[in-house]
C-alpha cells in the first residue's frame, strides 16, 4: 500500500499526466461556448441578430400601418384602422344629420309641420307663442286660429285639424288665456303681423279668422272690432269650430251670430254628439242669421272633437270650403265627415 501511494505521488510530481487533466478541464468549460460567435467578431454580437430580426418585422408593420407602430408590431395596425373607421362614421353621421329634418317637408296629403314663433305687441301684455302651419299654396289668405278654454297649441284637436286644414291654406294659431278679451286681442297682434309681413296685397285683404270652442267666440268679437274700421269691408270668412252654442247654464250664445253682416261667410264645424251645440238647434240659428252659413257635421265626434282623423278630415274639408265656397257647396250647403 505504501508503494501504490509513492506511485501517485510520483505521478503527480513527474507532471506527465497533468496537462492531459488540465487540458480535458478546458475543453470541458470550453464547449458550452458556441465557436460560431466567436468568428463572427466583425458583427455586433448574438444579441444584433435577434434585433435585427425584430426590426425587420417592424418594417413590415411600418409598410401596413403608421411608423408609430415600431415598438408595437402588427397589433398597432388594426388599432389604427379602427379608430379611422370610427372618426369615418362619426363624419358620416355628422353630415347626415340635416335629414333629421326631412318631417317638416312632408307633402299635403299628411299632417303639416309647423314652426314656432313668439309674437310680440303693444297690444299685448306678454309675448304670446305661436305656430304656424305652411302649405302648398303660396297665394292664399291665412287662416288666424286659436284653441278653446284651458286649451294649448298642442291639443289634439287643434293639431289635428291645422294639419288637415293646412294641406290646403297656411294657418297662424296662438295661444291665449282664459280671459275672452285677452283673446281677442290676440287676434289683433296677429292681424297686424300678418298685414305687416304679407307681400300679396291682393290676399292680404282676406280676412281669415277661426277658433275651437272659447276661440270661436273671440274669433267672432274680434272680426266684429276689425270690420268696424273699414269703410268698404274686405272678403271676410269665419271658421268656428265646436263653437259653444250653449253656456253652462243653459243661456244661449247667438246674439253675436244675429250681429254678424251680410257679407260675412261662416264655416261651423260641429259634432254630432256635441252637448254644448246640438245641430238642432243651431238649424235654427243659422236660419235666423244675417251672414250666410255653412256646417260640416263631424259623425261620432263630441265637443272634443279628437275621435281619430275626424279632426284632420274636418280640417280639410275646411280648407275647401275655403277654396270653392259657394262653387260646389251652394247657398247654406252642408256636408258630413266619418
Amino acid at each position: 500500500m505504501p508503494t501504490k501511494r509513492r506511485k501517485a505521488t510520483e505521478e503527480i510530481a513527474s507532471g506527465a499526466p497533468e496537462p492531459k487533466r488540465r487540458s480535458q478541464r478546458l475543453a470541458f468549460t470550453q464547449t458550452p461556448v458556441p465557436k460560431e460567435p466567436l468568428d463572427i467578431k466583425d458583427s455586433k454580437g448574438p444579441f444584433d441578430k435577434i434585433t435585427k430580426s425584430k426590426s425587420s418585422g417592424s418594417k413590415k408593420t411600418e409598410t401596413q400601418s403608421s411608423p408609430e407602430g415600431q415598438t408595437k408590431p402588427t397589433k398597432s395596425a388594426p388599432k389604427t384602422q379602427k379608430q379611422s373607421t370610427t372618426k369615418s362614421k362619426s363624419k358620416s353621421k355628422s353630415k347626415s344629420s340635416p335629414p333629421e329634418n326631412e318631417p317638416l317637408l312632408k307633402s299635403p296629403t299628411t299632417a303639416s309641420p309647423f314652426h314656432t314663433l313668439t309674437l310680440q305687441s303693444p297690444l299685448l301684455k306678454s309675448p304670446i307663442p305661436c305656430h304656424t302651419y305652411s302649405s302648398p299654396s303660396t297665394t292664399s289668405p291665412t287662416l288666424i286660429f286659436t284653441h278653446g278654454a284651458g286649451g294649448t297649441l298642442s291639443a289634439p284637436a287643434v293639431l289635428q285639424f291645422c294639419s288637415g286644414f293646412s294641406t290646403y291654406f297656411p294657418i297662424l294659431v296662438f295661444q291665449g288665456s282664459m280671459n275672452l278679451a285677452a283673446r281677442t286681442k290676440g287676434f289683433h297682434a296677429c292681424i297686424k303681423h300678418l298685414s305687416d309681413t304679407d307681400t300679396d296685397e291682393e290676399e292680404s285683404k282676406t280676412i281669415l279668422l277661426g277658433g275651437r270652442s272659447m276661440g270661436s267666440r273671440a274669433a267672432i268679437i274680434a272680426l266684429k272690432d276689425y270690420l268696424a274700421t273699414f269703410t268698404s269691408p274686405p272678403p271676410t270668412l269665419l271658421i268656428l269650430v265646436s263653437y259653444p252654442l250653449k253656456g253652462p247654464n243653459g243661456d244661449m250664445r247667438s246674439e253675436i251670430l244675429f250681429a254678424l253682416p251680410d257679407y260675412v261667410k261662416v264655416l261651423f264645424v260641429i259634432g254630432d254628439r256635441d252637448h254644448m251645440c246640438p245641430l238642432d238647434e243651431l238649424e235654427a240659428v243659422r236660419g235666423k242669421m244675417g251672414a250666410r252659413s255653412w256646417l260640416v257635421v263631424v259623425r261620432g265626434a263630441d265637443h272634443g272633437m279628437s275621435k281619430g282623423d275626424l279632426g284632420e278630415r274636418a280640417g280639410r274639408r275646411a280648407g275647401e270650403w275655403v277654396r270653392d265656397g259657394e262653387v260646389d257647396w251652394g247657398v247654406g250647403g252642408r256636408v258630413e265627415v266619418g
